[in-house]
Formats: structure tokens, C-alpha cells, sequence
């Protein structure tokens, strides 16, 4: 079954080729285990997005230091992500 970060890689992937889309594996128990880090290669942003099973709401984070967003559904995580990419 798909699952709404599944929708967001799709639709980003779509939009941006050449997109690096990775889950951040869960290497100490306090790790939360839904982490997903998208860059694209010719910028030097990274954001990351977080949701403990890959559905809504969902927690952005566009960098270190940076404020974190807060997406209650998928279209909204979509224009927080493009906004932070470009």
C-alpha cells in the first residue's frame, strides 16, 4: 500500500529528474525511523522530511539551524519542499 510520502517523491521526481531522494536509516533506537532527505545536485540545499509512517502531518526541515515546517496534508508539503529546493 502507498503511503503519502510516496505521493511526494512521485510528484518531485516528476518535476525535478535529476532529484537525490534518500531514507536516513535508523541507527540509534532514539532515531525516529520515517526520515527522508532530498537534494537536488546543482543546489546546496538539503531538506528533510519527516513523518514516523510515511503519512500526514508531516515535519520539514530545511536545513541546520533553519525553522521547521509543519505540513498538515500532502499539497502542502509539496509547495513547502518546492519553496525550499528553489
Amino acid at each position: 500500500m502507498s503511503c503519502d510520502i510516496d505521493q511526494i517523491i512521485e510528484t518531485l521526481t516528476a518535476e525535478f529528474p535529476h532529484i537525490h531522494v534518500r531514507r536516513l536509516p535508523v541507527l540509534q533506537p532514539t532515531d525516529a525511523s520515517g526520515q527522508w532527505l532530498l537534494a537536488l545536485p546543482d543546489r546546496d540545499t538539503q531538506v528533510q522530511i519527516e513523518a514516523q509512517d510515511g503519512n500526514a502531518p508531516f515535519l520539514i526541515k530545511p536545513g541546520l539551524g533553519a525553522a521547521t515546517f509543519r505540513a498538515p496534508a500532502v499539497p502542502h508539503a509539496l509547495a513547502i519542499v518546492r519553496k525550499l529546493l528553489l
